[in-house]
């Protein structure tokens, strides 16, 4: 067609790409003509966005050509012959010059009428039309800016450059956005990124921190989270690697929480595509700030762990400039079960070749102390008594959940001897966590006593039917006395070892640390040592790593890792109050009567009560350990329950947050630190005041979903308080049913060197006081008391 546009144009039958392409290749076709000729070698591409449609001042002008023969006759004209001569040139006329478009911008204003009239019939159409004229303008900040996010976000109409919707945010708020486009959405991610990649200066500001970057990232962001809900999960990191930092962590990190319930072999398989991706402690060559950490596979799994322990994700207070305030949003920890936390765990343990033995032995220390904690003096009796076969009233419907603590310490078990590898206590002192470790090895003994506690109560439980068979009291007499009686005395003979291995194992946890052998036995047999600092269970200054040093001050000036004695406080931030957090469920025993499990408002009632009470009941109690008892606050709130991975009927009934804080000042930081743990072990125990409780009722007894704190030495406190006196008295009993009239535990807590006996509520002194005294009255009874 020579260029001619008129010539082609009817052909294109209104169809937008044909008229372009014929649109675009008559102009190129009349620049090539004018730079052949040398006329209008002053055309240039820059002038593309003129401002006026008939400024030809750079347009190819009317060539001089020879005629045709059979041009009217008027004969050839020959290449001597004068310009002069030639009246009006043959091509290019005047009028395919005009009829061309001098400029891009200029063609595609000619072609709007035929792109809205497809916009109609197609709203993808329109897109790609949009995305068309941007790249062939060279448009990349109104692509970026006002057409993509048209696609991705249907009801947004533009974005602003620092990523604020243009439409009215009240408008956003009551018009949910729609889903976008799969295929749209796809074609935009790649369409950014290759952008990002391909254009100059920082890849057009779509790199790091270009202006465009925003829009980018949350573009790609959004598709990564279509590829997780379409279970496209080998892709996932593809993609995720383009993200920026924070939003990387953020997304990955519950990208990961959402595949914890799966096995053991994908965790390692989606851990091993994302390190092909994403470095595993970030790009070392990628610019951070000083106080910004380079961000890697290590950092999310270290933050999906975090996560999983966490109550509340905001605590309700004015956002920056003031204008909002509302409720909560709780975290994973106060709505998933313990299962859950197990199952982030194994994230940690399924990295292969990195440095995570610190992290993961940090969370399974938090983890094992809310475990334990459940396992209460009171909790300890009611099991003890349902074991015994002794009546317990107002148990109807929760009997199958009177084991809580049990069921906690089963879990610690698992997790601290099977789950845990056996190499992670010595990997983990030899990297970023050697506190840990070491906790480790105390809770490992303390199960271990535990164990051999419960141990005696079965052997003992065991004594006394075959004692009541021997009598005929359960069967009306026995068949063959001989083989009744052998059996008795050899139940016998295993209830008094038991109780003898059970009170030397406590007498061991009680004793002061020495070194030893650790808990986990490395592959190759060596077997790691744990610390010889001076100190006791769970109370040395060897569990503290470096954040809480920093944190309560107990490192040197001088940059030394001087650390000061076990619960001492030296010049951390006075500024940060001394606080503990739990989240706890009231325990319907023998407390409050049995209630309708199906009946939500009588249950949301019970337990508004129940926190107003306990709220008034630790205030009261706090007047008596604090001196100044101005500077405690105390909130209690109900939280709605758990239901399933793990979580007990109790639980899932409704929870209650109980938060003590205290503010930090230096010359008492020391007894308000023991003052907060003491007042949080009274409440778990169920030993506060009952004067605040309806009916004359005691404190119900807690059980403990979460237990947080400002340090993790406030929460050690609240487990020696809650476990020595609990684990002390089944040991007494123990003692006492050996029946030779010894008084060691009794002696051992009455140690004023010791300490021990600070541990201890009123109730449980008295509870400690009667096992000796059954104990001396049975061996006189007996005469087998040892002088």
């Amino acid at each position: 067609f020579a260029g001619d546009i008129r010539a082609p144009l009817p052909v294109c039958d209104g169809d937008w790409e044909d008229s372009a392409w014929a649109f675009f290749r008559a102009l190129l076709d009349q620049r090539v003509d004018a730079a052949v000729r040398g006329g209008g070698s002053g055309f240039s591409a820059d002038n593309d966005n003129s401002n006026s449609g008939n400024d030809h001042g750079n347009a190819p002008q009317p060539g001089h050509v020879l005629r045709d023969d059979d041009d009217a006759g008027q004969g050839r004209v020959t290449a001597m012959e004068d310009d002069a001569s030639v009246s009006a040139p043959r091509w290019p006329t005047l009028d395919s010059i005009a009829a061309t478009p001098t400029s891009a911008e200029f063609i595609l204003d000619t072609l709007r009428p035929l792109a809205e009239r497809e916009g109609t019939q197609s709203g993808e159409r329109k897109a790609q039309r949009d995305a068309q004229r941007c790249l062939i303008l060279g448009r990349t900040r109104e692509l970026v800016q006002e057409v993509v996010p048209r696609w991705v976000f249907p009801s947004v109409s533009s974005v602003g450059q620092n990523g604020e919707d243009s439409q009215n945010t009240e408008t956003n708020n009551t018009h949910p956005q729609a889903k976008p486009n799969p295929a749209l959405l796809r074609f935009a991610t790649h369409l950014l990124l290759f952008l990002q990649q391909s254009l100059p200066e920082n890849g057009g500001g779509l790199r790091g921190n270009g202006p465009l970057h925003f829009h980018v990232n949350k573009v790609v962001n959004l598709y990564v989270v279509h590829l997780i809900a379409t279970r496209r999960y080998a892709l996932v990191p593809r993609y995720a690697a383009h993200l920026a930092k924070a939003t990387l962590v953020e997304t990955y990190t519950r990208f990961l929480t959402l595949l914890a319930p799966t096995d053991l072999g994908t965790k390692k398989r989606i851990l091993k595509e994302a390190c092909q991706w994403i470095a595993v402690d970030g790009d070392e060559d990628e610019e951070t700030h000083d106080d910004e950490p380079h961000v890697g596979v290590r950092a999310i799994v270290a933050k999906t762990m975090h996560d999983s322990r966490l109550v509340v994700l905001w605590d309700g207070s004015e956002r920056s400039g003031g204008a909002f305030s509302g409720r909560r949003v709780f975290g994973a920890g106060a709505a998933r079960g313990p299962e859950h936390r197990e199952n982030i765990l194994e994230w940690a343990l399924s990295l292969a070749k990195t440095r995570m033995h610190a992290e993961a032995a940090t969370h399974a220390c938090a983890l094992v102390r809310q475990l334990c904690l459940s396992r209460t003096s009171r909790a300890l009796d009611f099991e003890n008594r349902r074991r015994d076969g002794d009546p317990v009233s107002g148990t109807t419907n929760q009997s199958e959940n009177s084991e809580n603590f049990s069921s906690g310490e089963s879990r610690a078990r698992h997790l601290v001897a099977e789950l845990l590898p056996p190499d992670l206590q010595r990997n983990a002192s030899e990297s970023d966590a050697p506190g840990a470790a070491a906790e480790l090895g105390d809770w490992a003994s303390y199960l271990a006593a535990a164990s051999a506690a419960r141990r005696w109560r079965d052997c003992a439980n065991a004594r006394d039917v075959a004692g009541d068979l021997l009598s005929g009291a359960s069967v009306g007499g026995a068949a063959d006395d001989a083989a009744f009686a052998a059996a008795f005395e050899s139940c016998k003979q295993a209830a008094l070892d038991a109780a003898q291995n059970a009170v030397r194992a406590v007498l061991s946890l009680a004793y002061a640390r020495e070194s030893e052998d650790g808990f986990y036995e490395d592959t190759d047999g060596q077997t790691p040592q744990s610390s010889d600092d001076a100190g006791f269970w769970l109370d040395c200054v060897s569990l503290v790593d470096g954040p809480e040093a920093i944190s309560r001050g107990l490192v040197g000036e001088r940059g030394g890792a001087t650390y000061g004695t076990g619960g001492k406080a030296g010049t951390g931030d006075q500024s940060e109050p001394i606080a503990v957090r739990l989240l706890v469920a009231p325990v319907h025993d023998d407390v409050y009567e049995t209630r309708a499990i199906d009946d939500d408002q009588t249950d949301t009632i019970a337990l508004e009560q129940i926190a107003s009470s306990l709220q008034s009941a630790l205030e009261l109690r706090a007047r008596d350990l604090f001196t100044r008892a101005a500077d405690v606050a105390v909130t209690v709130e109900a939280v709605p329950g758990v239901f399933g991975e793990g979580a007990s009927a109790d639980v899932s009934n409704g929870m209650l947050l109980v938060e003590i804080s205290v503010a930090s000042r230096t010359a008492d930081e020391e007894s308000s630190r023991l003052g907060v743990a003491k007042l949080a072990a009274e409440a778990l125990k169920g030993d506060l005041p009952s004067d605040c409780f309806k009916e004359d009722k005691k404190s119900p007894r807690l059980e403990t979903v979460s237990c947080d704190a400002s340090d993790s030495e406030i929460v050690r406190a609240v487990c020696r308080h809650v476990l020595w006196p609990s684990l002390l008295l089944e040991a007494a009993s123990a003692e006492a049913d050996i029946g030779a009239g010894t008084n060691e535990i009794t002696t051992l807590v009455a140690d004023a060197k010791r300490g021990l006996h600070k541990l201890f509520s009123v109730r449980e002194t008295k509870d400690l006081v009667r096992s000796a005294r059954f104990g001396e009255l049975g061996a006189l009874e007996t005469g087998s008391r040892r002088v």
